[in-house]
């Protein structure tokens, strides 16, 4: 990697129809209900707020873009517009995690805890596939160890 050179990742597409389809599965099931026992407006509208809170975090995670620049790591949520940055001195460890889910379709997960202003956070990126994510570790392992 050369130096101030910026590196960009993004969750693993498999992540997004793996979600997408274990959380629209329950949709039909959840529709018949809605429909026998509502009227059919109500039912409708329930229906749709449902899909719409299934479907919403998993596109945002999904838009979601993970930069290493040189001065420190940017999480850009970019569909609600929202960054968070992270100066490196301020990361106090990374640690892989994997469902069972995820062992199947090769996906990783990170979990990057944070310590700024005495508090101790977790941030964690999900659905990366493999390679991407022990990419992006070492990548923050070297600039951890600057």
């Amino acid at each position: 990697m050369d130096k101030g050179m910026t590196i960009l990742f993004r969750p693993s597409a498999k992540y997004l129809t793996r979600e997408l389809n274990a959380k629209l599965t329950i949709v039909p099931v959840l529709g018949i209900i809605l429909f026998l026992m509502l009227p059919l407006e109500m039912a409708f509208v329930l229906l749709i707020i449902a899909i719409t809170l299934f479907v919403v975090p998993e596109i945002i995670n999904y838009t979601t873009s993970y930069e290493v620049r040189k001065d420190g790591f940017l999480i850009n949520k970019e569909l609600i517009k929202e960054q968070s940055f992270i100066r490196y001195n301020h990361i106090q460890s990374i640690e892989e995690y994997q469902t069972w889910e995820d062992d199947v379709a090769k996906l990783k997960n990170l979990r990057i805890k944070v310590m700024e202003n005495s508090i101790l956070t977790k941030r964690s990126i999900i659905g990366l596939d493999s390679n991407d994510a022990n990419e992006l570790k070492n990548a923050l392992m070297k600039k951890l160890k600057k």
